[in-house]
């Protein structure tokens, strides 16, 4: 009992301390009256028994900042003084030994086709501003144990960079919205069990390396069948590179270009396969050193340099 008590005591410290330092995650995810705690890196692991989570386990509330691979070897000095640890773009997820992406939840909820999925994040830190994307990848086996690897496997089903005022997804907009973002799930997705991969790219470092900041959570959902299915052909593509910066300081004025009202859909039509979010752009990556090289695509993802 008194050690229960007492680890409650330290995730609650922590989960203050990390408060003021910024950044942040998906704390809470609500459907069709239905809530689920997101996955919570300051107290879960804390906890006895382990929490039963929809979100695959992250670190923390920082993010990623190396893009250019599906992850990458990063050596936290806060965290260990020697070796490595191992970062995965795709769901933030980090282990030592070289284990790719976060390991998978143990549960998932069921979302209707259609239905609006809202996703409540930790207060975003004001200077954050940036891009929030939203992409699902139909898992081929149980999603409890599926990792989705390098496989081209990710649509984009959601996406809001700058609106016509000037005002970001993040921080502007979500602010606004009291730290929630609602998007909807495509109504003739396909059923199965999913990865819903929900990221902000914060750009306010973006002018000189490592760049730009991604915070993804990945969340694992079963889309059942409706009563008259109709399924929705996609063109999947990897989560891998989006921008290539042939010198520093470009990747702030390209993603100010491709995250504005004219070069970012903010009205998406689902059914479309052949649309701007189903033909799908990749991942965009942090401004790279003068020795980056680009990894091979494949599937239909496109990388862009700038102009």
């Amino acid at each position: 009992m008194f050690a229960s008590k007492l680890a409650l005591i330290v995730a609650s410290l922590l989960s203050a301390a990390v408060s003021v330092l910024g950044h942040g995650y998906v704390q809470e995810i609500t459907n069709a009256g239905n809530e689920y705690s997101g996955y919570l890196p300051y107290s879960d692991p804390y906890m006895s028994p382990a929490p039963q989570r929809i979100v695959r386990k992250i670190p923390g509330n920082g993010p990623v900042t190396d893009l250019s691979l599906i992850e990458y070897t990063f050596p936290p000095v806060c965290m260990k003084a020697s070796g490595s640890f191992r970062f995965s773009v795709q769901c933030n997820g980090y282990s030592e030994g070289g284990v790719v992406g976060s390991a998978p939840a143990p549960v998932y909820a069921t979302v209707a086709a259609g239905s609006h999925i809202s996703l409540n994040w930790t207060t975003w830190p004001e200077s954050h501003m940036g891009p929030m994307i939203t992409y699902m990848a139909l898992a081929p086996s149980d999603i409890t144990s599926w990792n989705p690897g390098t496989s081209a496997v990710w649509f984009k089903v959601d996406e809001m960079g700058k609106d016509s005022s000037g005002k970001w997804a993040a921080t502007d907009i979500l602010s606004a919205n009291n730290s929630i973002y609602t998007f909807t799930v495509p109504k003739n997705l396909k059923p199965g069990k999913y990865i819903v991969r929900h990221e902000i790219i914060a750009l306010h470092a973006a002018h000189t390396y490592p760049g730009a900041q991604v915070y993804p959570s990945c969340i694992q959902i079963e889309v059942p069948t409706p009563p008259t299915p109709q399924e929705l052909s996609m063109m999947p593509i990897q989560i891998l590179a989006r921008f290539a910066s042939k010198e520093r300081g470009e990747l702030i004025a390209q993603a100010d270009k491709e995250y504005s009202p004219a070069g970012l859909r903010q009205d998406p039509v689902h059914d479309d396969p052949n649309g701007v979010l189903f033909e799908g752009f990749a991942q965009m990556v942090a401004l790279s050193p003068p020795a980056y090289s680009r990894p091979s695509i494949s599937g239909k993802a496109i990388l862009i340099d700038p102009v």
